[in-house]
């Protein structure tokens, strides 16, 4: 299976969509705060562990699902990870 990687930009712009707020630090603050995930600024994560990471939070996984598609153009299946 191919490895797919999740730049930081697209971490903090699905961090913004979860929060439903325009301020990408922000975001990134609350979701570390909040969640216990860090985005790390410049440094790619996979794609895999981040959604894992956020399928154990607050959100509903149709949320988390649909932030993925629209900020990185992977779909993903929560359930299927």
């Amino acid at each position: 299976m191919k490895v797919e990687y999740i730049s930081s930009k697209e971490q903090m712009l699905i961090a913004e969509n979860l929060y439903n707020i325009t301020d990408s630090i922000e975001a990134a603050k609350r979701l570390e705060e909040e969640c216990g995930i860090k985005i790390t600024y410049g440094k790619s994560v996979e794609l895999r562990d981040f959604a894992r990471k956020l399928d154990k939070t607050k959100f509903f996984n149709w949320e988390i699902e649909k932030a993925i598609e629209k900020h990185s153009g992977h779909k993903i299946r929560l359930r299927d990870l």
